[in-house]
C-alpha cells in the first residue's frame, strides 16, 4: 500500500510540474506579446521588435544587442531569499517577464531614455515591489 501512495504521489508532482511549466510559458509568452504590439504601434512597424531588457549579476554595458538595456539585478529587483520550490521560482520567472515587458513598453513611449540610469532603476525597482505586493495577496 505504501508502495502505490508513494507512486501515486510521485505522478501527482510530475503532473504539477509539467502544468507549472506549460503554464510558465504560455504566461510569458502573452506578457511579451503586449510589449511586442506596443512597441509596433509605436514605432509604426509592425516588423520592427522591441529592445531586450536584461537583468544582469554584475553591470554590463551590452546586452545581446547594441540596443539593450541591461540592469544590475541587485539595483531592480527585491533582496529576497532564493525561491526554493518550483511554484516560487514559477512566481520569480513571471514577475521578472512583466517587470521587462513593463520596461519594454516605457521604451516604446521614450519614457525610459528620458530618465538617467540611476531614476531608471529607481523606477523599475519600485514597479517590482508593486507587482511583488500584488503578488502576495
Amino acid at each position: 500500500m505504501r508502495q502505490l501512495a508513494s507512486a501515486q504521489k510521485k505522478l501527482a508532482s510530475e503532473v504539477r510540474e509539467r502544468f507549472r511549466g506549460e503554464s510558465k510559458i504560455v504566461a510569458v509568452s502573452q506578457i511579451q506579446q503586449v510589449a511586442l504590439d506596443v512597441w509596433s504601434k509605436e514605432a509604426g512597424d509592425p516588423d520592427s521588435k522591441p529592445p531586450q531588457v536584461e537583468l544582469a549579476e554584475a553591470e554590463t554595458k551590452f546586452g545581446k544587442g547594441s540596443d539593450a538595456y541591461v540592469f544590475k539585478r541587485s539595483a531592480v529587483l527585491s533582496v529576497a531569499s532564493k525561491a526554493q520550490t518550483a511554484k516560487q521560482r514559477t512566481r520569480e520567472t513571471i514577475l521578472e517577464e512583466k517587470l521587462k515587458s513593463i520596461a519594454q513598453v516605457l521604451a516604446s513611449f521614450g519614457l525610459l531614455d528620458a530618465v538617467p540610469k540611476k531614476k531608471q532603476e529607481g523606477l523599475l525597482r519600485a514597479i517590482y515591489q508593486i507587482l511583488e505586493a500584488a503578488e502576495e495577496q
